[in-house]
């Protein structure tokens, strides 16, 4: 492996040919070289095919798939059937990435012997200076500290500010067909991993856009999340209930962001009941909230609001 590829990006590609040449030159400009860039072509009907093909003319370390449109989970699937990598990454194709963050990443992995490497993404519309200096304060977290770090949210739930030695992901695949796929699929393979090396500095860059759970609609695909998160509850009773006091603040941060999105989405006596059902789930787990919170005065209002019975009045509220 040593004279071979050390590192697998893959890139789901769906109709994003405004973005998609900043997300491909980001991963060309890196100072680290040794890689192969995966673009994954999901059944796109804008040009995105067409600007993949064209990259891959120009650098032999891209390879393009064209495939029928499965979705993001699917895309990256069948990037990973084919990774070559001793790590693999992600990157969607709208966000883009410093020159210097797959040169830290591989670099603090190979030094720590670190499973993943990772660092932060930051939510941006243009392209923000790094600051150099975040870099170095570095941190290393064993098996269980992992899981703390990223039920206290310290570590996100993506995995596109992240690298992971390809050997965690023989048994493991995106859930097909469904949102919230990053958090069920890290969670599982944090679960794996016995080491991960985390550095403060804010090198992936997402893209800023509607579709997060709190600046969406509520819809009905969102109860895919809480499917996720009952897997999660059931294993860490399974398997590590030691670790359940935290698994209970990352339950109730995504259970409030549920809450505020319902009542987000107006006047919809479809999703009446599944308010019902969410905010009995809150309650359950609202003083791990008030606990660890967000450290926003106005986060811990709504919050107490929401455990109230009535609390779905909140809707005329919430929307101002």
């Amino acid at each position: 492996m040593k004279n071979g590829i050390q590192l697998s990006i893959i890139i789901p590609v769906f109709n994003v040919e405004k973005y998609l040449e900043e997300c491909i030159n980001s991963v060309l400009q890196q100072t680290f070289s040794n890689f192969e860039i995966i673009l994954v072509d999901d059944g796109s009907t804008d040009s995105s095919g067409n600007i993949c093909d064209l990259y891959s003319q120009k650098d032999r370390r891209i390879q393009v798939i064209h495939k029928e449109n499965g979705g993001l989970s699917s895309a990256r699937n069948a990037g990973l059937r084919i990774a070559k990598g001793k790590y693999v990454g992600f990157i969607d194709s709208d966000d883009w990435i410093s020159e210097t963050m797959y040169q830290h990443l591989y670099e603090e992995a190979e030094k720590a012997a670190a499973d993943i490497a990772s660092c932060r993404y930051q939510e941006v519309d243009r392209r923000p200076k790094l600051d150099k200096n975040i870099y170095h304060k570095t941190e290393i977290l064993e098996k269980q500290e992992v899981l703390k770090a990223f039920f206290l949210r310290k570590i996100s739930e993506s995995v596109c500010d992240k690298i992971f030695r390809k050997e965690l992901w023989e048994e493991i695949r995106f859930p097909e067909g469904e949102i919230n796929e990053d958090t069920i699929t890290l969670f599982y393979i944090l679960l794996k991993s016995h080491k991960l090396i985390y550095f403060d500095s804010p090198e992936y860059y997402y893209r800023k856009r509607q579709g997060s759970i709190t600046k969406s609609g509520y819809s009905k695909r969102f109860l895919a999340v809480d499917k996720h998160l009952e897997k999660m509850e059931k294993t860490i009773s399974e398997e590590l209930p030691e670790m359940k006091k935290y698994l209970n603040y990352f339950l109730s941060v995504h259970y409030y962001c549920l809450l505020i999105s319902i009542l987000r989405s107006g006047e919809n006596k479809i999703f009446k009941s599944d308010y019902q059902y969410f905010r009995k789930k809150f309650v359950k787990v609202f003083k791990m909230f008030v606990k660890w919170g967000t450290g926003k005065k106005k986060d811990i209002i709504l919050a107490i609001c929401l455990c109230c019975p009535g609390s779905y009045f909140m809707r005329y509220i919430v929307r101002k």
